[in-house]
Protein backbone atom coordinates (compact mmCIF):
# COMPACT_ATOMS: atom_id res chain seq x y z
CA UNK A 1 0.00 0.00 0.00
CA UNK A 2 0.90 3.23 -0.93
CA UNK A 3 0.99 6.16 1.74
CA UNK A 4 0.53 9.00 -1.30
CA UNK A 5 0.99 8.52 -4.85
CA UNK A 6 -0.12 11.39 -7.02
CA UNK A 7 -2.22 13.42 -4.24
CA UNK A 8 -4.39 9.79 -3.61
CA UNK A 9 -3.76 8.54 -0.33
CA UNK A 10 -4.30 4.96 0.78
CA UNK A 11 -3.48 3.58 -3.11
CA UNK A 12 -2.69 -0.26 -3.28
CA UNK A 13 -0.68 -1.81 -5.67
CA UNK A 14 -1.98 -5.58 -6.67
CA UNK A 15 0.52 -7.73 -8.89
CA UNK A 16 0.21 -11.23 -9.90
CA UNK A 17 1.55 -13.99 -7.78
CA UNK A 18 4.04 -14.72 -10.40
CA UNK A 19 4.50 -10.61 -12.03
CA UNK A 20 7.98 -10.04 -12.29
CA UNK A 21 8.19 -7.19 -14.16
CA UNK A 22 5.25 -4.60 -14.78
CA UNK A 23 3.66 -2.10 -12.82
CA UNK A 24 0.73 -3.96 -11.67
CA UNK A 25 -3.09 -2.79 -11.15
CA UNK A 26 -3.47 0.25 -8.07
CA UNK A 27 -7.35 0.46 -6.58
CA UNK A 28 -8.28 3.29 -4.63
CA UNK A 29 -11.71 4.81 -2.65
CA UNK A 30 -12.64 8.24 -2.91
CA UNK A 31 -16.14 10.11 -2.35
CA UNK A 32 -17.21 11.71 -5.22
CA UNK A 33 -20.72 14.00 -5.79
CA UNK A 34 -22.60 12.66 -8.53
CA UNK A 35 -25.77 14.16 -9.46
CA UNK A 36 -25.38 16.32 -5.69
CA UNK A 37 -24.94 13.33 -3.54
CA UNK A 38 -21.74 12.07 -2.32
CA UNK A 39 -21.08 8.44 -3.52
CA UNK A 40 -18.18 6.07 -2.48
CA UNK A 41 -15.92 5.20 -5.61
CA UNK A 42 -13.67 2.24 -6.16
CA UNK A 43 -11.18 3.46 -8.68
CA UNK A 44 -8.92 1.42 -10.81
CA UNK A 45 -5.51 2.68 -12.61
CA UNK A 46 -2.91 0.89 -14.77
CA UNK A 47 0.78 1.48 -15.88
CA UNK A 48 3.85 3.19 -14.68
CA UNK A 49 1.40 6.65 -12.98
CA UNK A 50 -1.51 4.56 -12.11
CA UNK A 51 -3.60 6.09 -14.84
CA UNK A 52 -7.27 5.33 -14.36
CA UNK A 53 -9.26 3.26 -16.73
CA UNK A 54 -11.98 2.25 -14.31
CA UNK A 55 -14.45 3.23 -11.85
CA UNK A 56 -16.54 0.99 -9.94
CA UNK A 57 -19.64 1.70 -8.00
CA UNK A 58 -22.12 0.42 -5.46
CA UNK A 59 -24.98 -0.15 -7.95
CA UNK A 60 -25.81 -0.99 -11.55
CA UNK A 61 -27.91 1.80 -11.53
CA UNK A 62 -24.98 3.84 -10.41
CA UNK A 63 -22.90 2.43 -12.53
CA UNK A 64 -24.90 2.66 -15.82
CA UNK A 65 -25.91 6.59 -14.81
CA UNK A 66 -21.79 7.26 -14.59
CA UNK A 67 -20.73 4.92 -17.38
CA UNK A 68 -18.62 7.70 -18.64
CA UNK A 69 -17.56 9.51 -15.95
CA UNK A 70 -14.42 11.61 -15.23
CA UNK A 71 -13.53 13.06 -11.80
CA UNK A 72 -10.70 15.81 -10.77
CA UNK A 73 -8.88 13.01 -8.50
CA UNK A 74 -8.63 10.46 -11.53
CA UNK A 75 -5.32 10.35 -13.50
CA UNK A 76 -5.00 11.06 -16.67
CA UNK A 77 -2.30 9.50 -19.47
CA UNK A 78 -0.55 12.36 -21.42
CA UNK A 79 -2.24 12.89 -24.93
CA UNK A 80 0.89 14.08 -26.62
Amino acid sequence: MSPSWQGIKDMVNIRGWYQSAGDGTFYYVNTQTVAGQKIEVLTQGAGAQAWTDTHWFRSLPLAKANASAHFDSDIDRPTD
